[in-house]
């Protein structure tokens, strides 16, 4: 019994130093939660895993609370006056804002182009009013002056709306339908003589993407537009791949 005393001990007082490392929940269920302490919304605790088993953070409702102790010893005890009707748990990270802008990788790496976007998502954030500018670099037929530069589009402009399928979370799904205004080289010969022009050009853009946060500021949007009305080869730089780089604020 003497040696099994001093063992006991230093059990207790290594689980000690262990809980009083992180943050503690005591539910009113009994069950405890090692956490990390964010903030208190509302009537209501944000917190984190402490072990940092995912990068969510959580949201916990007062009414479930029975106390938490602190890393630094302070402790809260949680009364009936703090009891609301909130949901016990659920997800809040990544905090969704509603205005998103972009940057294509996709069209700076492969197409030669420079592409931005800014989208606004009101209210449940499940529909995106979204306008993009894309701008050719340089003349994909620079190389030979006498080929034909049908298919050159020099800029395009478009305006349209996506409809996200999941409600707003670390990942998404979504299609989009949006109107292009572009501006293309139109290339000939009359006879002899090479002949270049502008010409304007109309379309409707169909899109599909995936859309993942990768942290509450930062999301990837991957996806590739397809042209409707497009059916020559005279502005066929329209459409493709997208691989966007977001900001959410």
């Amino acid at each position: 019994m003497k040696t099994k005393l001093p063992l006991f001990l230093i059990l207790v007082l290594i689980g000690s130093i262990q809980i009083t490392a992180q943050d503690v929940i005591f539910k009113r269920n009994g069950e405890l939660v090692n956490a990390k302490i964010l903030n208190q919304i509302g009537s209501g605790i944000s917190y984190r895993y402490y072990d940092n088993r995912d990068s969510l953070t959580y949201y916990i409702s007062t009414s479930v609370i029975d106390s938490i102790i602190y890393q630094s010893g302070a402790k809260d005890i949680f009364t009936k006056s703090d009891v609301d009707d909130s949901p016990s748990l659920q997800p809040l990270i990544p905090v969704y804002r509603h205005n998103l802008i972009g940057v294509d990788l996709a069209d700076i790496l492969l197409f030669s182009k420079i592409g931005v976007s800014y989208e606004y998502l009101p209210g449940k954030m499940t529909v995106g009013f979204k306008i993009s500018f894309e701008k050719d670099l340089k003349n994909p037929y620079y190389y030979d002056p006498n080929y034909s530069n049908n298919g050159f589009t020099n800029w395009n402009l478009q305006l349209g709306v996506d409809f996200y399928i999941f409600p707003p979370r670390t990942f998404r799904l979504g299609a989009g339908l949006h109107y292009v205004f572009a501006q293309y080289n139109h290339s000939y010969y009359t006879g002899s003589t090479y002949v270049s022009t502008i010409k304007d050009a109309h379309d409707i853009m169909l899109t599909f993407f995936g859309f993942y946060n990768l942290d509450k500021n930062w999301a990837i949007n991957l996806g590739f537009d397809i042209p409707l009305l497009n059916r020559s080869y005279e502005y066929s730089s329209l459409g493709g791949i997208k691989c966007e780089i977001m900001y959410n604020f």
